[in-house]
């Protein structure tokens, strides 16, 4: 995958997430290899020209609080398959946003030699909701958006 820094990248996702619910992103700290990851996760694969999976976590409340932001106006959320809807939805927007930025990244750089990214990322945090850490990781196989992955649903039972 091209690469973005970290700042950049904080830049391209907070552009769709300061719209679309009304988050900014920043660098985060890095985790530990191993290191577990606090609250619930969505995992996202993305296979457009350059493959790669958006991972994100927060805890149960945050999860509710983002779905509600992304919902209609008024609209409550009480499943889970709402709360892994509306992330979902959040998490393709980003996707889109990343391939768009990666390919004028790739147009400006044209004949330069590609650059691969590492399969670890360095994590982004929320600026409003402390909780949630988004990650991007690159991949050399694809996957069908059915491997969207969520572990909120045992919230909700």
């Amino acid at each position: 995958m091209d690469t973005l820094s970290p700042d950049e990248l904080a830049s391209v996702v907070s552009l769709v997430t300061s719209r679309s619910c009304g988050m900014r992103f920043v660098p985060g700290d890095v985790f530990i290899r191993g290191e577990a990851v606090p609250g619930r996760l969505f995992i996202f694969p993305f296979n457009g020209k350059q493959r790669f999976s958006l991972l994100l976590s927060c805890d149960r409340p945050t999860s509710i609080v983002l779905a509600s932001r992304l919902a209609q106006p008024g609209a409550v959320i009480n499943s889970s398959e709402l709360v892994e809807a509306r992330i979902r939805d959040l998490l393709g927007r980003l996707a889109a946003g990343l391939e768009s930025a990666l390919d004028a990244r790739r147009a400006i750089r044209a004949g330069a030699p590609p650059h691969r990214d590492p399969v670890e990322s360095v994590p982004l945090r929320s600026d409003d909701l402390p909780s949630v850490r988004l990650w991007v990781v690159s991949r050399t196989t694809a996957l069908s958006t059915a491997d969207f992955v969520s572990d909120v649903a045992r919230d909700f039972q």
